[in-house]
């Protein structure tokens, strides 16, 4: 859920900003998602009892 809120919202933006997207940016998105859903993983892994 946090990752394709992120990617909606950066997609938006970077199309906003560059008027459309490329490869460059596709593959800039997956990594971002890649670095959100790991961050989550840990953030959860770690607030569990």
């Amino acid at each position: 859920m946090a990752a394709a809120a992120c990617g909606r919202l950066a997609a938006r933006r970077i199309n906003s900003r560059l008027g459309g997207l490329t490869g460059d940016v596709y593959g800039a998105l997956g990594e971002l998602l890649e670095t959100v859903v790991l961050l989550v993983l840990v953030l959860v892994q770690h607030n569990l009892p």
